[in-house]
């Protein structure tokens, strides 16, 4: 039952942002916007962990064989510089480096930086995110190509295969264990309304004046952002839960090439929307009162994880 109400509520969501001219959302995936001052390497994946005795100071060799992040898996990461990564960087780098206008995850720069970025990420797997983007922020962006997608999954095979089969660790997966529900209750996600532009007519976009986001985000994983309060048709907790999961939680965190850092996902959307031409996705921005308690609610979940709460 809950499966076909919620089926349903995504085919009226769908209808509803194509009358309003949506697109697809960039990635959210590395920001470089942290409300903390502060930094450190935390308990993550391949470092080192204050709570854990390291392998070989007790006299016994280390029985996880998994290469740890930013290890050199020889032809494999070589073959990531010389072939992925320049065959990427001119079609995402654009968007997608330092600069924007989308969320960096690729430095053309610095290819150990993005290599550690797409580590991080858990994009060394068969099926990542990179791979089934596809075409987004309204055909502006496009999806691999045929030679690039083949380049991409050879790449991974050597990975995997250097590293025994198993993936690396995604050092985002664990962040739900820490979410407070109530600080994120106090963002105020279910406030966010649209804004028609001054160059919009109201009677060509009725989804773009004072709309709820809940109308195309209920349950959409194309555009990597869930917001559900106030939909009857799924659990009153659905927002919650399910920003605990990819795509949905790289709009609150990213990393920036090893550690866990606060994501602009969706304040760069925001700066996107008020941006972009009429009758694209519809414009919204982020009140200062939800921009503090976003930022509070992020900061606790980052500092919590470099305790090594998040379980």
């Amino acid at each position: 039952m809950y499966g076909r109400l919620a089926l349903g509520a995504l085919l009226i969501a769908g209808a509803a942002m194509a009358a309003c001219g949506g697109n697809a959302e960039p990635d959210g995936l590395y920001g470089s916007r942290n409300p903390s001052s502060s930094s450190s390497s935390g308990n993550l994946p391949g470092r080192d962990n204050p709570d854990s005795t390291k392998p070989g100071e007790d006299g016994t060799p280390p029985t996880d064989t998994t290469p740890s992040p930013g290890t050199n898996n020889g032809d494999a990461k070589a073959f990531f510089g010389s072939t992925v990564f320049t065959a990427l960087s001119p079609t995402c780098g654009g968007c997608h480096d330092t600069t924007g206008p989308g969320p960096a995850w690729l430095f053309k720069a610095d290819v150990n930086k993005t290599y550690l970025a797409f580590e991080a990420a858990g994009y060394i797997a068969t099926g990542s995110r990179i791979e089934i983007k596809g075409t987004h922020s309204s055909g502006g962006a496009p999806a691999l190509t045929a030679d690039q997608s083949s380049k991409y999954r050879q790449w991974i095979t050597m990975e995997l295969q250097a590293r025994g089969n198993n993936a690396p660790v995604n050092i985002k997966e664990k962040l739900g264990g820490c979410f407070d529900e109530q600080k994120f209750n106090a963002i105020g996600l279910q406030n966010l309304r649209t804004t028609r532009r001054n160059n919009e007519n109201a009677n060509n976009c009725t989804g773009c004046n004072q709309a709820p986001c809940m109308t195309c985000h209920t349950n959409d994983d194309a555009t990597g952002f869930i917001l559900a309060f106030g939909n009857n048709n799924v659990p009153q907790n659905h927002t919650f839960e399910m920003s605990k999961k990819v795509p949905f939680i790289d709009k609150y965190f990213g990393t920036n090439g090893a550690d866990v850092v606060a994501s602009n996902g969706l304040q760069k959307k925001s700066e996107a929307t008020i941006a972009d031409r009429p009758y694209t996705h519809p414009m919204y921005r982020l009140s200062t009162q939800m921009q503090q308690n976003l930022d509070a609610f992020v900061q606790d979940v980052i500092t919590k994880q470099k305790a090594g709460q998040c379980k």
